[in-house]
């Protein structure tokens, strides 16, 4: 009985110490949590689009990379962007933010809050949850049959990325 009590607990052990390093490498891999951009900062579009919004408020259009190349990027964003989709009948489900990963890491999607613009029915803005870590990203939006692929960096240049000049 004595063996098996402390085979138990040496059991719940290991299963907190799993569980506290997951978290910690979760909570590092995201970065912090984020407080949204003042809504009443941002600075509306005119025309449909994917835009980059900024701390500032100011927006800046994202145009689609057709031929996607990770290594190519060529937009630098700060890391508390967030973004606002302008357009006809939009899905947040149809798109997704991925971290590209540096060399040697795998790449992995971020979680995207949905949050719709007061007065404006066709605009979204689209959140992450945290923080983004330095490194190459790729928002893609997938509608009707086609991809719509806009890649940028966060922060410092990343070994092994280089702009397009």
């Amino acid at each position: 009985m004595k063996v098996n009590i402390r085979i138990a607990i040496a059991s719940v052990a290991i299963s907190a110490a799993l569980l506290s390093a997951v978290m910690h490498a979760r909570a590092q891999a995201t970065g912090p949590a984020r407080k949204p951009i003042a809504e009443s900062s941002i600075k509306l579009p005119g025309y449909f689009g994917v835009y980059a919004v900024q701390k500032s408020g100011e927006v800046m259009v994202l145009k689609p990379n057709m031929d996607f190349d990770a290594e190519h990027l060529s937009v630098t964003l700060p890391e508390d962007v967030e973004f606002l989709i302008y357009g006809k009948d939009i899905d947040p489900s149809k798109f997704r933010l991925d971290f590209l990963g540096l060399k040697g890491e795998t790449a992995r999607e971020i979680e995207l809050l949905a949050k719709p613009v007061s007065n404006q029915p066709q605009m979204l803005r689209l959140i992450p949850a945290s923080t983004l870590p330095g490194g190459g990203y790729k928002i893609t939006e997938n509608f009707w049959e086609a991809t719509a692929v806009f890649g940028f960096v966060v922060g410092p240049m990343p070994k092994g990325v280089v702009t397009r000049r």
